[in-house]
């Protein structure tokens, strides 16, 4: 049942008496709600290690016209001006928030999207949990509450045709009943920052890496003491967060989740659930009705998706016409005017890749079967250059989803790019280029679709195909899970017959992929 109670953070320095003073007893519990609703967004998406978009590296979170308009207020005043519209200029003004257009609205692409930014002062100040007490703000509340039910469980058997998404539905419900409780947050915070500093050395020799990226990251290795502050501030208000969001969560008050959470994203067709983007050491403390879990994943998810990609590619048209594989064969044979020869179409779709990847998984034992120690061991064998294998992953990532200008650019040694392309990805780098050349835009239709991000785009699609599969068969055999892109969150109790089951399914699959616990 969803309670009629309603709260909101009040800011010490801007509270609800001083709302009251500027913009009226109507409009108090509302501006209120606003700001709250930033101050949560800002949190979970809050990150020091910011590589986004501009607007996500200053801090600002993207609000919806709607809530925009139903906090401040729609109507206008008797100047003809709306509330909504003076109040955030009035907002801004005072240095409570900023505000910024940006991206397009995708129902009417002549509109731009908000984007609002809330002061540090406000960020960092204190505040306390205060009860609402405006009835028509509440009311509205629930509405989009019942709104927010319908579209997550709507679906509530598998091969329901109600509005909905299956697995969507049965995370949300798997969530409800998971808890998170970390006893010792300071050390878990401390054991946190710790591995970041290993990172960050680490990422500091990486040779690769342009002279701009390589300073940002000796600056805050120089100045230690006041990025590790900023961390710990940080880590701390995201796990506050996340109990409040896992609270909403059981009291069914989804409109008041701080993220978005319950949907698959529009380019690769991930699930987000309230855990997705959890910090890493937090999700050990992360339970499902009392009981401990552990992760369990695709060990190299994306370069196997790769392998799996170029095999089925070589197979030839045999895909279903709403698959984007089917799209990418087609869109490619035209790129190449249906080939010269069976010799040029096995080249520009990768047959020797397949050769290399044949090697690693039934020849050579010494490396584990581990795709980049193979690359590593030949990277060593043909150049002085020393490099760890994390750097190495992170070398090919950028080959393989790149674009032009930063790839142009890049140098490792003596090698220039072409270079590292040939030997990272063999004679696979003709399929490579030409996957960057066709357009697979019906499958992301979005201002910011490029061309360059169609590898990422294809195996991330590779990927959620695969995981869906997987989650079918845990749900058939009663297991519970929580999924983190490339793998899951199971019972400590069960995740060797998980293993075992999903394991036997992957070797039907092809044998490239495997899942391994953490």
């Amino acid at each position: 049942m969803i309670k009629n109670k309603k709260y909101l953070y009040e800011f010490e320095c801007f509270g609800l008496d001083d709302i009251e003073g500027l913009y009226g007893k109507f409009r108090k519990y509302g501006v209120g709600k606003f700001l709250d609703l930033v101050y949560r967004k800002t949190i979970r998406k809050m990150s020091f290690e910011r590589d986004g978009d501009l607007l996500n590296n200053e801090g600002f979170v993207y609000v919806s016209k709607s809530d925009i308009e139903r906090y401040l207020g729609n109507g206008k005043d008797k100047d003809g001006e709306y509330y909504w519209w003076k109040i955030l200029k009035s907002l801004s003004s005072r240095g409570i928030i900023k505000y910024r257009r940006g991206g397009l609205n995708k129902f009417d692409s002549n509109k731009m999207l908000w984007f609002i930014r809330i002061s540090d002062e406000l960020s960092n100040g204190v505040k306390t949990k205060t009860e609402i007490e405006d009835k028509n703000l509440i009311k509205w509340l629930n509405k989009k509450n019942g709104e927010k039910v319908e579209k997550w469980l709507g679906v509530k058997t598998i091969g329901d045709k109600k509005k909905g998404d299956w697995l969507v539905g049965y995370e949300l419900n798997v969530c409800m009943r998971s808890s998170i409780e970390i006893d010792d947050l300071e050390g878990v915070i401390d054991y946190r920052i710790s591995n970041k500093i290993s990172e960050l050395e680490d990422k500091s020799k990486w040779l690769w890496l342009s002279k701009k990226k390589k300073g940002e990251i000796l600056d805050k290795l120089l100045d230690e003491n006041k990025w590790v502050d900023g961390l710990k501030v940080e880590y701390r208000k995201k796990y506050e967060v996340l109990l409040e969001d896992l609270e909403y969560l059981k009291n069914g008050e989804y409109y008041e989740l701080s993220d978005d959470y319950f949907k698959r994203d529009k380019f690769g067709g991930r699930i987000y659930n309230v855990f997705s983007n959890t910090i890493r050491e937090y999700r050990k403390y992360i339970k499902i009705d009392g009981e401990e879990l552990v992760e369990i994943d695709l060990k190299n998810s994306m370069i196997c998706q790769l392998f799996y990609m170029v095999k089925l590619l070589l197979r030839g048209s045999e895909f279903e016409r709403n698959t984007i594989l089917n799209s990418v064969y087609w869109e490619l044979d035209k790129l190449n005017k249906g080939y010269k020869n069976d010799d040029d179409r096995d080249l520009r779709l990768g047959l020797l890749y397949l050769n290399r990847w044949d090697y690693i998984l039934n020849v050579e034992n010494n490396l584990n079967k581990d795709y980049y120690n193979f690359l590593l061991e030949e990277f060593r064998l043909s150049s002085s250059v020393s490099i760890s294998r994390n750097s190495f992953k992170e070398l090919l990532f950028v080959i393989l989803f790149g674009s032009e200008k930063k790839l142009s650019s890049m140098r490792l040694g003596d090698n220039k790019y072409s270079d590292l392309e040939s030997l990272l990805l063999g004679d696979s780098k003709f399929l490579i280029r030409d996957l960057k050349k066709i357009s697979l835009f019906s499958w992301y239709k979005s201002r910011d679709y490029k061309k360059y991000k169609n590898v990422s785009l294809i195996l991330m699609r590779l990927e959620r195909s695969l995981m869906d599969v997987l989650s079918n068969i845990m749900i058939r055999y009663g297991f519970d899970y929580i999924s983190l892109f490339d793998g899951f969150m199971v019972k400590k109790s069960e995740v060797k017959e998980i293993e075992r089951i999903l394991n036997g399914r992957l070797e039907n699959i092809d044998k490239v992929f495997r899942l391994m616990v953490k």
